[in-house]
């Protein structure tokens, strides 16, 4: 009980997040990057660095996707095989949306995200699980993934050139700072802090 009321006494604006462009939202900090070319392994990094800064931060989590699925949108069988597991059991969660018109309008820049497209999730396994797609499944279709800790006043979203991206919450940058200045200690990936 007390975790809800802690939940529901915490105000989470989403005015603060621009989805046409995340990084031109009001609290914006920076990302981080692969250095060289895709891999699986720096995939694996990349969400490594993610559970290992917030591995103890479950509780007053939520996750925010707008996110639908194309079967026929990857060909490599490399990625085929070895994401076949995550895709499935994303579906199975029922993650992906089917492409409605108003959804098919914001993936084109003509319209802003539909309300009714967005899925809230309270489990940081989901969150994993998308990021791995979105950064090496070309099935996946949007971008709109977060992770919103709601303590540390942080929005984090995976993005496809293998890493994270960073908004701080409430006018609160200070988490999305550390956390990218915890993914410096990873020579594989660049970090970008803009403040």
């Amino acid at each position: 009980m007390v975790k809800s009321l802690k939940l529901i006494n915490k105000n989470i604006s989403f005015n603060g997040i621009d989805f046409s462009g995340f990084s031109s939202s009001n609290g914006w900090v920076g990302y981080f990057e692969r250095k060289s070319g895709f891999s699986l392994e720096l995939v694996e990094d990349a969400v490594r660095l993610f559970e290992s800064y917030f591995n103890n931060d479950n509780d007053q989590v939520m996750i925010v996707s707008a996110l639908s699925f194309d079967d026929e949108s990857e060909s490599d069988n490399i990625i085929l095989e070895h994401y076949k597991r995550q895709v499935e059991e994303a579906k199975a969660l029922k993650i992906f949306t089917a492409i409605t018109p108003s959804f098919e309008r914001y993936l084109y820049g003509e319209a802003p995200l539909p309300a009714n497209s967005l899925s809230f999730y309270f489990c940081q396994s989901s969150f994993t699980l998308l990021s791995k797609l979105i950064m090496a499944h070309g099935g996946v279709i949007g971008d709109v993934c977060f992770y919103i800790n709601i303590t540390k006043n942080i929005a984090v979203y995976p993005h496809g050139d293998t890493g994270f991206g960073c908004i701080g919450m409430n006018n609160e940058k200070y988490a999305a700072v550390d956390f990218l200045n915890y993914c410096k200690k990873n020579v594989n990936f660049n970090v970008v802090i803009d403040i």
